[in-house]
């Protein structure tokens, strides 16, 4: 059986059965989805104690990212960000013609944050993107450096929050405060809805209503609509995120007994670098593990995976072990 951990997905279905039930025969099909997600963006407005007028759902955060950019900035202008990242900011600004900087970090893949509002200044980007807890470093962005952000830059500052739910650290407050600020969330990771592809950004009613102009209709299907909206009122994330963390607390531990170099992560992945990079890589491989390895200049020597559940865990340590230090073996 293959064990997907390069995706920082939610290792538990969280979807009630009855719910596919109940879509299966009472659904209607024939009609278009709602154009304005009336009942999602009630759900979404509980969760988040935002107004549903502060909210916009999305195909996934890549279709947010992509509104933001046809929004907020043209052709050859300048968009900002920390390096390493999420790497859809970077394809889907180059993509649109934008002008993507990244700026380089420290040696320990910390965002340089000095040098950052540096850059700030230097190229006075239309849109800057900063990903907290950051994928795939999982660092978590002070909320004071975020706020610097804000006050350096006259234009649209994005905070991606797709594994908030893992750190509980929210910057949500300064939507208060500030009109240029956009966040980001998605139900792909926490709340393990990856497959129907929904996000949603918040933000200000004037903002919301500038980005529904660049919004194609219908961008959101019924079915999705539907399960992600029933599954909200039925969800206990805490209880998923929880035992996620024990986890990951679990094989940091083990990690440490044999040396493997590791990133501390507020999220629900680590970023780790060995002695034996090819050597685990082809025994995960030979297992039908999967993670994640890249080949960005600053993570070309790491290996990324999510936490999967115990059983899946338990045979990723062993290879590991096996590997890279003695202990107890997975046998294929």
């Amino acid at each position: 059986m293959n064990i997907y951990l390069n995706a920082n997905e939610n290792p538990f279905n969280t979807v009630d059965r009855n719910l596919i039930n109940e879509l299966l025969f009472s659904f209607d099909y024939n009609r278009y989805p709602d154009l304005d997600y009336k009942k999602l963006k009630s759900e979404l407005s509980r969760i988040t104690n935002r107004k549903v007028e502060n909210i916009i759902p999305t195909n996934g955060s890549d279709e947010l990212i992509q509104l933001i950019l046809l929004a907020y900035s043209k052709e050859n202008e300048n968009i900002l960000s920390h390096i390493p990242t999420f790497s859809e900011y970077e394809k889907i600004s180059n993509y649109l013609g934008r002008n993507f900087i990244g700026v380089k970090p420290k040696k320990n893949l910390k965002v340089d944050k000095d040098v950052f509002i540096q850059k700030i200044k230097e190229y006075n980007p239309k849109i800057i993107f900063l990903c907290s807890p950051n994928n795939p470093t999982g660092e978590l962005l002070k909320e004071e450096f975020i706020e610097e952000v804000l006050n350096t830059s006259n234009n649209m500052v994005i905070v991606d929050e797709a594994y908030i739910e893992f750190s509980g650290k929210t910057n949500i407050k300064l939507l208060n405060k500030y009109e240029n600020l956009i966040i980001m969330r998605t139900l792909s990771k926490a709340y393990g809805l990856a497959s129907l592809r929904v996000g949603y950004g918040l933000t200000s009613e004037k903002n919301i209503d500038f980005l529904n102009e660049y919004r194609m209709p219908y961008n959101i299907s019924g079915i999705s609509q539907f399960i992600a909206t029933e599954t909200l009122k039925l969800i206990d994330t805490k209880k998923y995120v929880e035992n996620i963390l024990n986890e990951k607390q679990r094989i940091i531990k083990e990690l440490k007994k044999i040396n493997i170099e590791y990133l501390n992560s507020e999220s629900n992945f680590i970023l780790i670098k060995t002695i034996n990079n090819n050597g685990v890589l082809k025994a995960l491989k030979e297992n039908k593990i999967f993670v994640r390895t890249f080949n960005d200049e600053y993570l070309v020597s790491y290996i990324r995976f999510n936490i999967g559940n115990r059983e899946e865990n338990d045979k990723l340590l062993s290879i590991l072990k096996d590997v890279v230090g003695n202990g107890w073996s997975y046998n294929k």
